[in-house]
């Protein structure tokens, strides 16, 4: 069977039951009873049957399904299986995630700010939610640099709040 076209995955109808298009290379479309379509790359590693989803149509394309596939493929030639590879790549992301600048935050907070007052642990936790989490909370906290660090208090002096930006955040 030929190739998909970019036509045909935007015309596929749902049907009584689920099925597949074929794109060649173990790769498919398969359009649920929902008339939801999901890519998939079926392939063996190790003598085991395995299915990788490579993503959802319209939020990925033909071409970038395709380019999914390839690099599935290239892993798999190297002896990597590919939902291990994506898997690794996930769990590396989360991880992270809690080295982000906000979740050390918070983690400081909870053990150095115990024993403090609560006006105190109040005005420390707003000047960390309105000032710094919004420039550098998501960022992990080995890619923030020194010129960052003063971009961002640089702000709340901007805004008046010099006392803050002496203390170097909270």
């Amino acid at each position: 069977m030929g190739k998909l076209t970019a036509t045909a995955v935007r015309h596929a109808k749902p049907s009584d039951t689920a099925y597949k298009m074929p794109d060649g290379g173990g790769m498919y479309l398969l359009i649920a009873k929902s008339g939801s379509k999901y890519w998939r790359y079926d392939y063996r590693h190790l003598g085991k049957r395995k299915t990788l989803a490579l993503g959802v149509y319209p939020d990925t394309s033909l071409a970038d399904a395709r380019k999914l596939h390839q690099s599935a493929r290239e892993s798999l030639a190297q002896g990597t299986d590919p939902n291990d590879a994506k898997r690794l790549r996930r769990l590396t992301k989360k991880l992270a995630a809690a080295e982000s600048f906000e979740a050390l935050a918070h983690e400081w907070f909870k053990t150095k700010m115990q024993d403090k007052s609560e006006k105190h642990r109040y005005r420390v936790k707003r000047a960390m939610e309105n000032d710094l989490f919004p420039s550098l909370g998501r960022r992990p906290i080995n890619d923030i640099n020194a010129p960052e660090l003063l971009m961002a208090l640089r702000k709340i002096e901007a805004r008046g709040a010099i006392e803050t930006a002496h203390r170097g955040g909270p």
